[in-house]
C-alpha cells in the first residue's frame, strides 16, 4: 500500500463522516492561557458540581462548606472522563440533597472537579497519572495537604458513586430522580433539537497534515509535563520516549509551514536535546527525587523531569510558532466541546508514520507507537483497551501488513466507542463512529468486516 493510498483511505473515512452540521458554540479560550490549553479549553459546564479552577487546591478549599470532599480530576479530552462527567453531575445533586437535609451534626459532603488541561499543576501535586481519577478525604485532611484515599468504582454512576460515599460515613445518600439524559440536555440543548444546516458546510475531504502535527506536539507537551524519567538501563518512559522522538524524526510528513526546516529535521533536533536533557540531569533537567510511590524505582534514586518551557523557547516543531497551535483543529474539529480533537489528530498522526515505514521497519515501527502509547497516553481505560487488541509475531511483517493492523486496530477502537457513545447518548452527531471500509465504499468487502475489525486475517 503506498503512501497516496493510504492518504486516500484516511480521505475517505473523514469525508463520509463530515456531514453538514452546525457548529455549537464553546467558551472562548482565554488569550492568557498557553497554547496547549487553549486548544483543550472545553470545559465541563458545572450545574451541582464545584469547579475548583486553581492550581492551589487548599486556598480553593478554604471557604468550602463541607465536611468532606470528593474531587474528580479530568481531561476534557479523555471519553472516559466524558462519559462519567453526567453521573458526576447527578451524584452533586445526590450530594446537595443529603446536605439540604442534614442536621443534627450530620457530615456534609461537597462534589467537586479539577480540569487536569487547566489545572496542571494541581494535579501534579496529587499525582494524577490517569483519567478519570477519584480522591476523596474530609475538608481538614485536604487542608493539611494529607494524601487523599483514591476511589475505585465498579461501575462509573451516580448510584455507584453514592453506596461508595454512604459505605465510607456510614449514612444513606439516595441517588437523584435526575436522569443521565436530562444532564445531557441541560449540557447540550441543540443537541436535542433539529440540527440546524450550517451555511458553511464541513467540506473536509482529506486528512489534514496539521491535525497530526498539533496532537503530535500536545502528545509531547503532555509527556513532559506529566511524566518523569528515571536512569534506567531497562526499557522504560526514557527509551519510550527516545524511541518515539527518533520515529517522528525518519517518518513524519512534510508540512506547508515547514519551509526552511524540515519537520523531521525538527524533531532530529527534539531529539538531540533530549538527549542532552536526560543524560545530564546536573546541568540540563530537573533533579528530582524519587518517593516510594513512584514505581518501580525504589526510593532514594534520582529522576530526570524535562522543563517543557525551555525546551519550547529553544525550538520549533516544523518551523512553526507555538503560539499558531492556538488556531486548534482543522479537520479533527467536532461539533460537541471536547469531541474528537485530539484522539482524532492522534489517529491521523498514527496512520501517517506508518504509511511512511518502510517493508523493513514496519514492525519495529508499529512497537515504538505502542510502546509510546502505553507509556504516555494518560486515559487509562483507553489504553489499557487498545494494548488488548491482539498483536501477533505474523501481524506486522512488512509496510502493507502494518497498514491493515493499524486500520484493524482503529476500527476495533471505534466500534468500541460507538458502543460507549450509543449507551451513555453523548456522541458528536456530526461524525457517527464507523467502521472503514463502509458498505457504500466497498460492498465487496463487508463479508470480510467482522475479521477485519476483529484484526484477523
Amino acid at each position: 500500500m503506498s503512501v497516496s493510498d493510504s492518504k486516500r483511505l484516511l480521505h475517505v473515512l473523514l469525508g463520509t463522516v463530515c456531514i453538514p452540521y452546525c457548529y455549537l458554540p464553546t467558551e472562548a479560550a482565554s488569550p492568557d492561557l498557553p497554547w496547549y490549553q487553549a486548544i483543550q479549553s472545553q470545559h465541563f459546564p458545572h450545574f451541582y458540581v464545584t469547579d475548583l479552577a486553581q492550581d492551589d487546591l487548599t486556598k480553593a478549599m478554604v471557604n468550602l462548606d463541607a465536611d468532606y470532599v470528593l474531587i474528580d480530576f479530568y481531561a476534557p479530552w479523555c471519553p472516559h472522563c466524558q462519559h462519567f462527567a453526567p453521573e458526576y453531575e447527578r451524584l452533586a445533586l445526590a450530594t446537595s440533597n443529603w446536605n439540604n437535609k442534614s442536621s443534627g451534626g450530620r457530615p456534609r459532603i461537597l462534589c467537586a472537579e479539577v480540569d487536569c488541561v487547566r489545572s496542571p499543576e494541581a494535579c501534579q501535586q496529587y499525582s494524577i497519572k490517569s483519567y478519570p481519577s477519584l480522591l476523596w478525604a474530609a475538608k481538614e485532611d485536604w487542608l493539611k495537604k494529607t494524601e487523599p484515599e483514591t476511589i475505585v468504582l465498579d461501575k462509573h454512576d451516580a448510584e455507584s458513586a453514592s453506596a461508595w460515599i454512604s459505605s465510607k460515613l456510614g449514612i444513606h445518600i439516595s441517588p437523584p430522580q435526575l436522569s443521565r439524559q436530562e444532564v445531557l440536555k441541560m449540557w447540550w440543548p441543540s443537541k436535542f433539537q433539529d440540527s440546524q444546516i450550517a451555511t458553511e458546510l464541513l467540506a473536509q475531504t482529506q486528512a489534514d497534515t496539521w491535525d497530526a502535527q498539533l496532537a503530535t506536539a500536545l502528545l509531547l507537551r503532555q509527556t513532559f509535563d506529566r511524566h518523569i524519567f528515571p536512569p534506567s538501563d531497562k526499557p522504560g518512559p526514557k527509551e519510550a520516549l527516545m524511541d518515539f522522538v527518533t520515529l517522528l524524526s525518519n517518518r513524519f510528513p512534510e508540512t506547508s509551514k515547514s519551509q526552511g526546516t524540515s519537520c523531521r529535521q525538527s524533531f532530529a533536533a527534539l531529539h538531540q536535546k533530549l538527549s542532552a536533557t536526560l543524560g545530564n540531569p546536573d546541568t540540563e533537567a530537573d533533579r528530582i527525587m524519587l518517593t516510594e510511590s513512584d514505581e518501580p524505582q525504589d526510593r532514594g534514586d534520582f529522576a530526570n523531569r524535562i522543563d517543557a518551557d525551555e525546551l519550547e523557547g529553544d525550538l520549533r516543531l516544523c518551523n512553526t510558532d507555538w503560539a499558531d497551535y492556538r488556531e486548534g483543529w482543522k479537520g479533527c474539529q467536532g461539533t460537541l466541546p471536547g469531541k474528537r480533537g485530539f484522539t482524532c489528530g492522534l489517529w491521523i498522526s498514527f496512520h501517517m508514520l506508518i504509511a511512511r515505514t518502510t517493508d523493513a521497519s514496519a514492525r519495529r515501527d508499529t512497537e515504538v507507537l505502542r510502546t509510546a502509547i502505553s507509556n504516555f497516553f494518560d486515559c487509562e481505560e483507553c489504553r489499557q483497551h487498545f494494548l488488548k487488541i491482539d498483536f501477533q509475531d505474523d501481524d506486522v511483517t512488512d509496510r502493507r501488513s502494518a497498514q491493515l493492523w493499524w486500520w484493524r486496530a482503529h476500527n476495533i477502537v471505534n466500534a468500541r466507542v460507538g458502543q460507549l457513545e450509543q449507551q451513555y447518548q453523548d456522541g458528536d452527531p456530526a461524525f457517527p463512529k464507523m467502521t472503514w471500509p463502509s458498505a457504500d465504499l466497498c460492498p465487496s468487502c463487508r463479508p470480510k468486516a467482522t475479521q477485519f475489525m476483529r484484526g484477523k486475517k
